[in-house]
């Protein structure tokens, strides 16, 4: 019996090797990338859509040009602007919650990982649709601009969910054990033109859930709740492999309400941005 390995397999096993592992993939880390849902810029993404013939894949790229790049690409305040903050984590039902308290305490404007302008899309692609991952990048792109059209009227901005939820989702499916490859490697670099936030929260669940064997509901098997646990800890594995290339705060979750947790935020992100941008409250320009 011959053993087969395909050649996404082999590259992604090429890429656990430490030594010299740049060496081994280099001409082939492009096509890596894209099979993993990550893209190296703007035109990359731009083209799945083009080269896609069907009705919805252009719907999307007219949408995306005509509504969700609605006016000139706004220049960002030079000086002191307002922050751009990431808000991620292995929780999701607290990570919406406590971006928006913290976008309210910051007295800025919060903004999900999907773009309102592409979000009627989401429900007419399948999950295993080949547009699905290029679909939620492009989303990406969306976000950024309307960040920044909101920081050039002088509004910080807190978004649920970045660039590096769907590196980690992508990285955490891949690579469920052992370990991660190095942070030289070419897709755990932000895309070239992707604006880059100023911080990146991550809301991680208590590292003591991670070593005791959860409870199991009565609606889940328990092998199912193992593997949410799991994952979730690999995702801190990841944020944590990442903090030496990216400004990264990972933030323990307590016991303590949301709004208690953003307050708290907001004094760790002021003690880490207040040299180089304007975190207190301020007036924002409206119209």
């Amino acid at each position: 019996t011959m053993l087969y390995i395909s050649a996404t397999l082999l590259r992604l096993l090429l890429l656990t090797i430490p030594c010299h592992a740049h060496i081994l993939y280099a001409d082939e880390v492009s096509e890596t990338r894209n099979e993993l849902g990550l893209y190296r810029n703007l035109e990359e993404v731009l083209n799945v859509f083009k080269r896609d013939e069907s009705n919805i894949s252009k719907e999307i790229l007219e949408s995306f040009q005509q509504k969700c790049l609605y006016m000139e690409d706004p220049v960002l305040p030079m000086g002191k602007r307002k922050p751009f903050i990431v808000v991620e984590g292995n929780q999701k039902s607290s990570k919406h919650s406590i971006a928006l308290k913290l976008a309210n305490l910051l007295d800025g404007r919060y903004i999900t990982r999907l773009a309102p302008c592409l979000r009627r899309f989401s429900s007419k692609l399948l999950g295993s649709s080949p547009l699905m991952q290029p679909f939620h990048f492009l989303s990406l792109y969306a976000s950024a601009f309307e960040a920044r059209v909101q920081m050039t009227l002088n509004r910080a901005v807190v978004i649920s969910g970045y660039w590096t939820e769907q590196l980690s989702s992508a990285i955490s499916r891949s690579f469920q054990a052992g370990a991660l490859p190095p942070v030289s490697a070419d897709f755990f670099r932000y895309p070239d033109d992707l604006m880059q936030p100023d911080l990146h929260v991550f809301l991680s669940f208590s590292e003591a859930l991670y070593t005791t064997t959860p409870a199991q509901p009565v609606y889940y098997k328990i092998d199912n709740v193992r593997r949410q646990f799991s994952l979730k800890k690999r995702k801190l594995e990841l944020y944590r492999h990442l903090q030496s290339e990216l400004p990264i705060l990972i933030h323990e979750l307590q016991r303590v309400s949301n709004h208690v947790t953003a307050s708290q935020l907001v004094e760790q992100i002021r003690a880490n941005l207040s040299g180089t941008r304007d975190v207190h409250q301020g007036r924002s320009i409206d119209y």
